[in-house]
């Protein structure tokens, strides 16, 4: 997408980890006037911050926010490796001072206490009102944050919710909404688009695992990329208030009827990670009773968990303390309400696995994905699996475990699988 912009050469993005272990996202793009925006006078900053609004604007027409990336680097050239090929050990950090428009100082209290705030909160020395939370490094797990904290500080009668400060990334946006009387909105998307969306390429729908949010897959957004579009569901109950599904068929009904209502007609390419295959098939096999043509992948789905595991009681609390874990590192942040919110959720489709049993799949053949890291026979698994889909199966394996095999090289073969074998 970065290669669209007329002014950009050559480009390459990677994710960083910060001193505070957050995971950002840096642009790293060269210019044919690289050398004169790199000098250190005030005409080079701002030669090179018009560049990078530039570009940051047009991703922004093309990408949600939180996969823009959060800091750009501009270099005269792109350092390789003697293949040719991008030496991404060789690309320099980032320095997020750079990041910054010319400082303009808060004049009203909103705006010096959300200088702090912010400062507190993304780990920098200075804010001016004019500086753009994304682009100092702030990302959707850090704007979480950012929203309970400005709440706690304006009070109630001033709430925020989060997807207004998607909109509003300046101190002085969001100072103007601190000072203006608002309506809560905080409904989450049933489903977001990841990445571009080019109405000539094939759409498929994800859904992620247990108490999962849409973004589990955005990793998968730069290698489908040119070759399909991804719409990915976000569970209900995370991160909104409404009510958690009692069953696994009203759930894959309700996000048939959504992909219905997205896309009249098909065929469709249904997807799902761990929980969210076993909703994928459900929601295939709705669509099959409708007379649509549908191809299922499931990544790493096992039905019947506690049959197959190698070891039955190892197995299941290892994927129970890795999820309490990653959902634990999320949650670190955020109040007490919305983590007994995210709890309820992984705990009710946690039962509703337990006890899930699969039928009638008529003629699906689906292609699943396992990990090369397996908490189950899979030998096993497969031999079950050719009673349960009488079409058969393909299957690959994907580097990872359970839950890195989303990230990554697991990334890259995910979607090169899907585009040669399930769009082809």
């Amino acid at each position: 997408q970065l290669l669209n912009h007329d002014d950009v050469n050559d480009a390459v993005v990677v994710a960083l980890i910060s001193d505070a272990g957050d995971k950002r996202l840096v642009a790293y793009v060269t210019h044919d006037e690289a050398a004169a925006m790199l000098a250190e006078d005030e005409e080079a900053q701002a030669l090179r911050h018009d560049f990078i609004d530039s570009v940051k604007a047009s991703l922004g027409q093309a990408l949600p926010d939180y996969m823009v990336p959060s800091a750009f680097v501009v270099l005269e050239h792109l350092p390789l490796t003697p293949n040719g090929k991008v030496d991404r050990k060789g690309l320099p950090a980032p320095d997020m001072s750079l990041q910054q428009k010319a400082y303009i100082a808060p004049v009203t209290e909103t705006e010096k206490q959300l200088c702090e705030i912010w400062q507190d909160v993304l780990g920098v020395e200075q804010v001016g009102v004019s500086d753009n939370f994304f682009a100092l490094g702030g990302h959707s797990l850090l704007l979480v944050k950012l929203v309970q904290t400005i709440n706690a500080v304006f009070k109630p009668e001033n709430e925020i919710a989060i997807n207004q400060l998607f909109s509003e990334q300046t101190i002085c946006e969001q100072a103007q909404l601190i000072n203006t009387p608002m309506v809560n909105d905080s409904e989450m998307a049933v489903t977001e688009t990841l990445g571009e969306n080019n109405v000539l390429l094939p759409t498929v729908y994800f859904i992620p695992g247990i108490a999962g949010l849409a973004n589990m897959f955005s990793s998968l957004v730069a290698y489908a990329n040119g070759h399909f579009n991804i719409k990915a569901f976000n569970h209900r109950g995370v991160m909104d208030k409404k009510q958690v599904f009692n069953s696994i068929n009203d759930n894959a009904g309700s996000f048939t009827e959504h992909i219905l209502m997205t896309q009249p007609t098909g065929p469709y390419v249904i997807a799902g990670h761990s929980y969210g295959g076993v909703l994928a098939l459900e929601v295939a096999k709705l669509l099959k009773s409708k007379g649509h043509k549908v191809k299922l992948i499931l990544l790493d789905t096992f039905f019947e968990q506690k049959l197959l595991a190698i070891n039955p009681v190892k197995a299941v609390a290892v994927i129970e303390k890795e999820n309490a874990q990653g959902m634990k590192d999320k949650m670190s942040e955020v109040d007490e309400a919305l983590r007994q919110d995210v709890t309820l959720v992984y705990q009710k489709q946690l039962d509703l696995l337990a006890t899930y049993k699969v039928s009638d799949v008529g003629t699906i053949r689906p292609m699943i994905m396992f990990a090369n890291d397996a908490y189950f026979n899979v030998d096993k698994y497969l031999e079950k699996l050719t009673y349960i889909f009488s079409e058969g199966v393909e299957h690959h394996y994907i580097q990872g475990n359970h839950f890195t095999m989303l990230r990554e090289e697991g990334a890259e073969t995910i979607a090169s699988l899907i585009t040669h074998h399930c769009l082809a």
